[in-house]
């Protein structure tokens, strides 16, 4: 593992090393509190592995601090419409890319110099993401406010994970149509809609819109 995933990884094993400090506990205090061993602890803070999704809440809980500021995703308003909370990993598009340029920057809004196209957040792609044609380490540009259109790519929060579907219209409601083979057909009404796909950095590839 390399990239921007390591590099996420230290980050956010800093922000857990700083927690449990400020906490007063050490390692092995912490791992007895969260029943795991006290090298998954020193794994996580020096970024050699990221805690799992049913460890992030207990982790943070432990620590005092929220689940947006342990993963980093601190500054980005929730501005309407799409629940981001929860989400594995958000990060600010510049932090991940390092060549990432915006032309501007009004609160947590940037804008790629590439695309023209405000994203308020990107969220990296994690091992166990239901999303056929993405790749863990992929970097997505997330649009989290406004409203989808027929036929554009949605990521949304199911079973506590990120699953990708394509937004479709019927008579009577809403319908999410899943990418994946495995996954069934969901009615808006049912799901929390994380946001609207927007653009797609792979490292080595160019960000591409979607």
């Amino acid at each position: 593992m390399g990239g921007p995933e390591m590099d996420i990884y230290r980050r956010i094993g800093e922000r857990i090393r700083h927690a449990r400090s400020r906490a007063g506990l050490t390692q092995p205090q912490l791992a007895r509190l969260l029943n795991v061993s006290k090298g998954i602890i020193s794994r996580w803070e020096t970024g050699l592995a990221r805690p799992s999704l049913d460890r992030l809440e207990p982790l943070a809980r432990r620590l005092e601090i929220s689940l947006e500021a342990m993963l980093g995703f601190t500054g980005v308003e929730e501005t309407g419409g799409y629940p981001v909370r929860g989400v594995p990993v958000w990060e600010m598009a510049s932090e991940i890319i390092p060549d990432f340029k915006p032309t501007s920057c009004i609160g947590a809004t940037f804008v790629s110099e590439e695309e023209a196209l405000a994203v308020q957040a990107a969220l990296l792609i994690p091992s166990d993401c239901f999303c056929p044609y993405f790749f863990t380490g992929d970097v997505v540009g997330v649009q989290t406010a406004g409203r989808a259109k027929l036929g554009e790519i949605v990521f949304i929060r199911k079973n506590k994970k990120v699953a990708l579907y394509c937004y479709g219209g019927r008579k009577k409601g809403d319908i999410l149509l899943p990418m994946g083979v495995s996954q069934r057909v969901e009615t808006v009404a049912r799901i929390d809609l994380v946001g609207i796909f927007r653009w797609l950095h792979r490292p080595g590839k160019v960000i591409s819109r979607g």
